[in-house]
């Protein structure tokens, strides 16, 4: 999605929050077997878990600094919502993606927005479906 690598927040917020609902889209699409409207179909013949792991490491392609901007706060929970939505087990094969959905998450739960706070948490849980959380508890 060209607009995860601009340097409006605004337009990075619009393109998170699209893909977080294509995200949900595949994620029903794989929970339920298939999309309860079918209009809603990419492709039949496309794998839901290759999407959705398409969807998670777009996310790396949003630059880093934007999380740490004033004001950030809307744009890391809506990267917390792709985040648990995109989740699966192809999108933690590569290293590159571990370390943004850490950096992520570390951000998030340090808000004092408790809207972010909540994503991040339900972000983990996520997470935590995927791969073995327990260095990151402990640290």
């Amino acid at each position: 999605v060209a607009h995860l690598t601009s340097v409006e927040p605004a337009n990075i917020h619009g393109a998170l929050v699209a893909i977080n609902e294509l995200a949900r889209i595949f994620r029903e699409r794989e929970d339920h077997g298939q999309l309860a409207d079918v209009s809603l179909r990419y492709s039949t013949d496309a794998s839901s878990t290759l999407n959705l792991s398409q969807i998670f490491a777009s996310l790396r392609t949003i630059r880093p600094s934007v999380f740490t901007l004033p004001g950030s706060d809307l744009l890391l929970e809506a990267a917390c919502h792709v985040i648990t939505n995109a989740s699966c087990s192809q999108a933690f094969t590569e290293t590159s993606n571990v370390e943004m959905c850490k950096r992520i998450l570390d951000l998030s739960m340090k808000s004092r927005k408790e809207e972010v706070q909540s994503a991040s948490a339900a972000a983990f849980g996520a997470l935590s479906r995927y791969r073995d959380c327990t260095a990151d508890i402990k640290r």
